[in-house]
Order: C-alpha cells, then sequence, then structure tokens
C-alpha cells in the first residue's frame, strides 16, 4: 500500500491549512485532528489544496477500509461466539442426554434390584411359611395318631371289659367245668407234688371232686371269696391264682401290650 502520509522532509514545503474530513463522523476527527496538529501535518482553521484533498481522500478511504475491517472482524467474531455458543449448546445437549441416559440406566439397575430384593424376601417369606405350615402339620398327625392310639386303647379297653362281662355269664351258667379246666391246667406242672391245696367256690367244689383225678392228693378247701368257676392252687413248688379276675387282668394286658397300647 502506498504511503499518502506527508513526511517530515515534506513538511518543510508543505503549509497545510485547515480542511474537513469528508464523510468521516466528527467524532473520529476530533480524535485524530490533535495527533495530526501536534505533528505540524495539521493546522486549524485553514483550507486544504487540491493536493491536500487527494491525500485526505486516501486517509479517508484507509480508515474507511479499517472502519470496514473492524466490522468485518466484528462479525467475525460474532459467527465464532455463535459457533462457540453452538458447540457448547452441542455438548451441553450430548452431556444431557448422557446424563439422562446415565441416570436411566442407573434408576434401571436400582428397581431391577429392588424388584430381585422383593421378590427374594416374598419367597423367603413364603418358604417360612411352607416350613412352619409343615411343622404344624406334622404336629396336627403327631397329635391324631396320639388321639387314635388313646382312642384305640379306650377301645380296646372297653371290648375287654364288655368281654369280661360275657365271661362271667358265661362262667355262672358254667362255672364247674371252668373251674375244672382252670384246675387242671395249673396242676399239670405240679402233678408230681404230694403237698397240693386249692381252693375253690362252694357251688363249685363237688363238680371238681368228682372230675379231678388226683383227687387223693389234693386237699380240697371251699372258699367263698373265691368267684364261681375260679381256682387257688398252693404246693412247694409255688402258688398258682386261677380265679376269673386274675385271669381276664392278664389277658387284657397281654392283649393291649400286642397293640402297643
Amino acid at each position: 500500500m502506498d504511503n499518502n502520509f506527508i513526511t517530515q522532509t515534506d513538511h518543510e514545503k508543505h503549509t497545510i491549512k485547515k480542511y474537513e474530513f469528508r464523510n468521516i463522523d466528527k467524532t473520529l476527527e476530533a480524535q485524530i485532528a490533535p495527533s495530526m496538529e501536534e505533528k505540524g501535518i495539521y493546522t486549524p482553521n485553514t483550507e486544504p489544496t487540491n493536493t491536500q484533498s487527494d491525500e485526505i481522500l486516501a486517509i479517508q478511504e484507509i480508515l474507511n477500509e479499517i472502519l470496514q475491517g473492524n466490522k468485518t472482524l466484528e462479525t467475525s467474531l460474532q459467527a465464532l461466539q455463535s459457533q462457540i455458543q453452538t458447540m457448547h449448546s452441542s455438548d451441553n445437549h450430548a452431556l444431557l442426554e448422557e446424563t439422562k441416559n446415565s441416570a436411566y440406566e442407573q434408576g434401571f439397575l436400582e428397581g431391577e434390584k429392588k424388584a430381585r430384593e422383593n421378590l427374594e424376601a416374598q419367597i423367603q417369606s413364603q418358604q417360612q411359611a411352607l416350613v412352619l405350615a409343615i411343622q404344624n402339620l406334622n404336629e396336627a398327625l403327631n397329635q391324631s395318631y396320639e388321639n387314635v392310639k388313646s382312642l384305640e386303647a379306650e377301645l380296646s379297653a372297653i371290648a375287654l371289659d364288655l368281654a369280661k362281662e360275657v365271661i362271667i355269664k358265661e362262667v355262672q351258667e358254667e362255672s364247674g367245668k371252668i373251674a375244672n379246666e382252670i384246675a387242671k391246667e395249673l396242676l399239670a406242672p405240679i402233678a408230681d407234688s404230694n403237698e397240693i391245696t386249692l381252693k375253690v367256690n362252694p357251688l363249685d367244689l363237688p363238680y371238681l371232686q368228682e372230675k379231678l383225678p388226683e383227687v387223693q392228693r389234693i386237699n380240697f378247701k371251699a372258699d367263698p371269696l373265691i368267684a364261681r368257676g375260679g381256682v387257688i392252687i398252693s404246693s412247694p413248688k409255688g402258688n398258682f391264682d386261677g380265679t376269673i379276675l386274675s385271669r381276664y387282668k392278664n389277658l387284657k394286658r397281654i392283649i393291649l401290650e400286642e397293640k402297643g397300647l
């Protein structure tokens, strides 16, 4: 670019009078004029020559170019700022999306964890309830078993008691025969003994004295305390209770023991 300013050498040959800037803002003129006046290239209240007018136009063009460049620079700066804002907005949007996705994923994981914990708690609660139900069922079954055993024992005892009544009734009708059969059974183990005492109900005594073959070796005694159909035998080898009540009790005990009662 050509230098359109007046140098110090040319200053001696020129006298610059006052001029006005064309199409330049008065404010800009006020800012530039003092500096030019200080260097001796500007004198207020003087009129410019044609050459000076050309130089002023050149200066004006330069200033216009500078102003235009400033505008261009300002436009570029604004565009750059807009671009930066766009980038920031894009980054913020991406960060926001990433944050949202992360939060969603975190929330999903937490929800899944909570659901799994709730399910495990429900399963554990159901298992505990099932175990408790099984325990209660076992207890109920055991109690039922005990009740059945108790009922069975009671029924067996009742049945035996009923049988006792039947036996006593039968004994009343055939007491002599029954006493004779019991006596023969008890005398068998001590048949070689010479000292035998047999106690019997007075009503059954004649029948036994008639039917027992060892009558000559037996000391018969009538005892009204002995129920009809029963006998009591004494010998050096032992005593034997053949009363109906005693035999019934032994029979009842054996039956209940066999049933585990």
